[in-house]
């Protein structure tokens, strides 16, 4: 996960990536993942996706509008959770 000047990359190994428009999110918070959604690459919602290599912590993005992301295949989605070892850091980062 990396937070730059005008966009925020996350990246699941290859077959995971996704670089969103830092004036796209709208929000960030820690979320509980449960453990039946699995860990991996991971479809969980309506427009959502998970590159979630660790239950815990986790954080979603809130997205104001569709963006495509890869995830074995292309999807466009408004939320993307990762798992991050820093959580808090990761919120106040894009928040």
């Amino acid at each position: 996960m990396e937070v730059r000047a005008g966009e925020v990359v996350a990246r699941f190994g290859w077959w995971g990536r996704a670089e969103i428009p830092r004036s796209l999110v709208v929000g960030a918070r820690e979320i509980r993942w449960r453990w039946w959604w699995g860990l991996g690459i991971r479809f969980y919602g309506r427009r959502a996706v998970g590159f979630v290599g660790a239950s815990r912590p986790v954080v979603e993005l809130d997205l104001a509008e569709p963006v495509a992301v890869r995830a074995v295949v292309t999807r466009r989605v408004t939320r993307l959770a990762v798992s991050v070892p820093d959580p808090a850091g990761l919120v106040t980062a894009v928040g």
